[in-house]
């Protein structure tokens, strides 16, 4: 009887440690819609679908890049498991946009930019600067004219040499 029990502990144990650690796995990210899906950058979109997360950490939302081959990151204003309200980056067109939770990347939604939008910002004009003159430099010297009275110097004589 002894022996039974302890092979029924040592098999309940052997049970729970081989099926009850096992991490059940996360949900994969998918994107059930995007709207507006159509827009230009700066302007907000609002994200949905499951498995975003409580919190963004690490995660990223992206839009396709006008540069093959490249996407753009997305500045999230809000995110839960459900919903993500991000602003739509400068030099992104037309494509996929597509949510990365833990290094898993969802489906991709289409998501169009309009014809009227621009690839970069419209730039900050700042006023004129004002300017004002620089004073007039004084002389640290005195400017002292040379003396138009003095007569020439005489030659000074020099060995071996004639005279003039």
């Amino acid at each position: 009887m002894k022996s039974f029990l302890k092979a029924s502990v040592a098999f309940l144990l052997l049970a729970v440690f081989l099926f009850g650690c096992r991490a059940v796995p996360p949900s994969s990210p998918t994107i059930t819609s995007i709207t507006p899906d159509r827009g230009c950058p700066g302007d907000v979109v609002t994200i949905t679908g499951s498995g975003f997360g409580d919190t963004q950490g690490r995660s990223k939302a992206t839009f396709a890049s006008c540069v093959e081959g490249f996407r753009v990151e997305a500045r999230a204003l809000s995110w839960s498991r459900t919903e993500i309200r991000v602003e739509v980056p400068y030099g992104v067109c037309s494509g996929k946009v597509t949510v990365t939770v833990n290094g898993t990347e969802s489906n991709g939604v289409d998501f169009t930019v309009g014809d009227e939008c621009p690839l970069l910002p419209a730039p900050t004009l700042l006023p004129a600067p004002t300017v004002t003159p620089a004073p007039e430099p004084t002389p640290s010297f005195p400017y002292i004219p040379p003396p138009t009275n003095v007569p020439s110097p005489e030659p000074i004589p020099t060995p071996g040499l004639p005279s003039s």
